[in-house]
């Protein structure tokens, strides 16, 4: 297929999907004035009503939740591969050390990142809540 008949196929695709958003735009622009502002006013009345108000405990709750299943996992990937690079360096030869050695780098790298986002989230909501 020639590129300049995709080109031309694509330009066409692209410039009727910004025609129909235009058409889109202006349905939605039918919206009066009045009802955008007692929209506006009732969503600023939900937030003053106490029964909407945010649960801390509960989402502290929820975030130490999150935390420990992905910390869990986080140290899980972290001794499997551990793991296979011991088994693996015991068992290579001396030219295969090298390279075994040379991937314990990115692994190390890994493990900073990771732990050390999880030491970061800890702290935030210490912090926070």
């Amino acid at each position: 297929m020639n590129y300049k008949i995709l080109q031309k196929i694509i330009i066409a695709f692209l410039v009727s999907i910004a025609f129909m958003n235009v058409i889109n735009i202006k349905s939605f622009s039918a919206d009066t004035l009045d009802s955008i502002v007692s929209d506006g006013d009732s969503f600023i009345s939900a937030s003053s009503n106490e029964t909407n108000k945010l649960d801390t405990d509960e989402m502290k709750n929820i975030s130490n939740t999150i935390y420990n299943v992905l910390l869990s996992l986080g140290i899980i990937v972290a001794v499997a591969f551990a793991t296979v690079l011991g088994v693996q360096y015991m068992t290579a030869a001396a030219e295969n050390k090298a390279q075994i050695k040379e991937s314990l780098i990115p692994f190390i790298v890994g493990c900073i990142v990771v732990f050390g986002a999880f030491a970061i989230w800890k702290a935030i909501i210490t912090i926070l809540m």
